[in-house]
């Protein structure tokens, strides 16, 4: 995301006081997306788990055809752009015959841009690719400053008004932070505020927490876990989806601070987190490698020259999992989230006790985030491990009465095997498991 936003995140390490042990189901929500919505569709790939690639062509160069296979081949379903009409034309129509769609940015939305014609211009751009069958909506932008929403407020109406039945997607701060969060003292209040001004089709947030800080590997446990909490209930208050960013693009912050190159565990433990906590979009910044302006960058999935990197292969192996996963995890629900061990953050217990259908469990001193999700008459139980760097024995101890399943991803399909009431699991860093039960 914008890079000297990201720097300020980078640095602004606030303590929390929020408790993460639970997030209780609620029979029903406040109002449902159909009801608050009419016909407007709330994913730009409705039957689909959206997986977000952020910059998929080289900005010096412009669009080329060979440049989607290899985003397609990633796993990812969408991208989203910020450039002029005539690149969104050519991405769009070099998005057909692939299951690729569009979110669409352009200037034009910013509240400075376009002086006194924005609204000439904005009602242009929309109405140019709003019917393009590879739309999949638009990209209203990324972390407004709080000094913004109030002129930011009619251009996004507008943009509803144009375009009444694409999705929106809008990212908002993972943190507390002045200029973006105003007065707010908790992401629940700042939430709460944007939900009077905009009427939202999701509720997106990024807050990366893996840094090399002074050269030691460092992982941000308390923010990341209150941003995901937040933004769980908003999603489960409202009954509108909740999107998350994994961070792709490694690059030097500061002096003290380096978002270090992705890996397999760092971005399966950022991705699985946030479906842990019952996301329903993953999005990733970056996929093509940027130039750096004020701060220098390191590695994205591809380089400049659209070459694919390790990080490329980490992304493709979290993608494909997700894709497979997506009658587990799409139109899933959050109904309880519990962290175990010793990690730096409130709320964490040393033991798990009763929980679902798991009677005890024990695990490595980092311990696990373990996910109760519900998705139509099934159950789930998903751990996460809370350590990047080590793998992790976890033993399990279900109830007499429960039916387990183990779900693992086979050559892109799902395999389910019952376990016994007592089994171990061992979790690659930052690796997953799933159990089924009904």
């Amino acid at each position: 995301m914008k890079i000297l936003r990201i720097i300020a995140a980078a640095i602004l390490i606030v303590a929390s006081s929020v408790g993460y042990t639970s997030i209780p189901l609620q029979a029903q929500h406040s109002t449902t997306a159909t009801q608050r919505t009419g016909q407007r569709i709330l994913s730009p790939t409705p039957g689909e788990f959206p997986i977000v690639a952020l910059s998929v062509f080289n900005k010096d160069e412009g669009p080329k055809p060979g440049d989607l296979k290899g985003v397609e081949e990633c796993g990812f379903n969408v991208c989203i752009e910020e450039t002029s009409i005539e690149r969104h034309e050519q991405l769009l129509k070099y998005m057909e015959g692939t299951g690729l769609k569009l979110l669409a940015y352009n200037y034009v939305f910013s509240s400075d841009a376009n002086g006194k014609n924005w609204k000439e211009n904005m009602v242009k751009f929309v109405n140019k690719l709003k019917h393009h069958p590879n739309l999949g909506g638009w990209d209203f932008g990324d972390e407004p400053k709080w000094k913004d929403l109030n002129a930011l407020k009619p251009r996004y109406e507008l943009l509803r008004k144009t375009d009444p039945t694409h999705f929106i997607s809008y990212n908002l701060v993972g943190q507390i932070a002045k200029d973006f969060t105003g007065p707010c003292k908790t992401l629940g209040v700042y939430l709460d505020s944007i939900q009077k001004k905009f009427e939202m089709d999701s509720w997106s947030s990024d807050f990366y927490p893996i840094r090399i800080v002074r050269g030691k590997l460092s992982v941000n446990y308390e923010q990341f876990y209150q941003n995901l909490e937040a933004f769980s209930k908003k999603s489960k208050e409202t009954g509108i989806p909740m999107w998350t960013f994994c961070e792709s693009l490694a690059y030097v912050a500061d002096a003290n601070t380096t978002f270090p190159i992705a890996t397999l565990p760092y971005l399966s433990f950022e991705a699985f987190s946030a479906l842990g906590y019952g996301s329903q979009g993953l999005a990733y910044y970056t996929y093509w490698q940027r130039k750096g302006i004020k701060v220098k960058m390191l590695s994205a999935l591809v380089d400049m020259e659209g070459k694919k990197t390790k990080s490329w292969y980490a992304a493709q192996k979290v993608n494909l999992d997700i894709k497979a996963l997506t009658p587990v995890l799409l139109g899933g629900e959050l109904v309880e989230c519990r962290h175990t061990g010793k990690i730096s953050f409130k709320g964490a217990k040393p033991s798990l006790g009763t929980f679902g259908p798991i009677e005890s469990m024990t695990h490595g001193e980092k311990g696990v985030q373990v996910s109760h999700l519900r998705n139509g008459s099934k159950n789930y139980i998903m751990l996460v491990n809370h350590d990047v760097e080590n793998k992790q024995k976890v033993s399990l101890i279900f109830k007499k009465t429960a039916n387990m399943k183990q779900i693992k991803v086979d050559s892109g399909k799902l395999d389910k095997k019952s376990v016994k009431n007592n089994c171990s699991v061992t979790l690659t860093p930052g690796g997953y498991c799933i159990f089924e039960w009904n």
